[in-house]
């Protein structure tokens, strides 16, 4: 494991309980955050003060500020924890497109780069939307040619996750609200299969086992407990158990 890493989106959902990890596994850890979609400074505030904890804002669709953020951290390893705010669209992907332009330059220019590995994390938060498959196999292509292009990157596809930090508007958070507040819980689909949901440790980690041992251009998927349950029966059922298998 590496002893200095980068967290872009390390304010986010599954960025920050990655960036509580890396400090507990004793690393030093730079993060970054443009804190304009789902990042959260609140998610953060206890690591601030933190010896091994460095945060700035940083937009990957901003060249300038990326370099700033890797000549800052000179981080043996990356990790990527955006996901695309709308893979509706076709230009989703070049923000993406952007960042790894400039890693792959930024590493080319610097002939002491200790840089080992890239692992990006991508949710299947978007899933259900029509267009999700097209984005995933645009995003695959996008990696597979900066790892052709000798950039170290692995990838990891998350399903959808619960656990600390979790947006205060998610599913799982507003369901557990309505519970507690006696209110009657909507079930969306109720005759279909309840959907893969995973508890974020354990997608944090599956990350740093693809930062250990995932091969360099490798595609890694994380998948949660096989159900024949519908969502109506799962709203019932007096027991879970949670199993996931990478």
């Amino acid at each position: 494991m590496s002893n200095r890493s980068a967290v872009f989106g390390g304010a986010g959902f599954i960025g920050t309980n990655l960036v509580y990890q890396l400090i507990e596994d004793g690393q030093q850890v730079f993060n970054f955050d443009n804190l304009s979609g789902l990042g959260n400074l609140l998610n953060i505030a206890e690591l601030m003060q933190q010896s091994r904890h460095s945060f700035a804002r940083c937009d990957i669709s901003n060249p300038e500020e990326i370099r700033q953020a890797l000549l800052m951290a000179a981080a043996d390893t990356i990790y990527f924890c955006i996901t695309p705010k709308n893979p509706e669209e076709e230009s989703s992907l070049e923000n993406f497109r952007t960042f790894f332009e400039t890693v792959k330059e930024w590493r080319n220019g610097m002939a002491d780069t200790k840089l080992h590995k890239i692992v990006v994390v991508v949710s299947e938060h978007y899933k259900l939307l029509g267009t999700y498959g097209k984005m995933y196999a645009g995003l695959l292509k996008l990696l597979d040619g900066y790892a052709s292009d000798g950039l170290p990157i692995s990838s990891l596809l998350v399903p959808p996750a619960f656990g600390p930090f979790q947006q205060p508007d998610s599913p799982i958070s507003m369901i557990i609200y309505r519970a507690i507040e006696g209110e009657t819980i909507p079930v969306v689909n109720p005759e279909e299969k309840v959907s893969d949901l995973v508890y974020v440790k354990d997608v944090v980690d599956a990350i740093v086992l693809v930062e250990k041992n995932g091969k360099i251009g490798g595609h890694y998927h994380l998948t949660g407990p096989a159900s024949s349950m519908s969502n109506f029966d799962r709203t019932d059922a007096p027991e879970i158990e949670q199993r996931t298998t990478i």
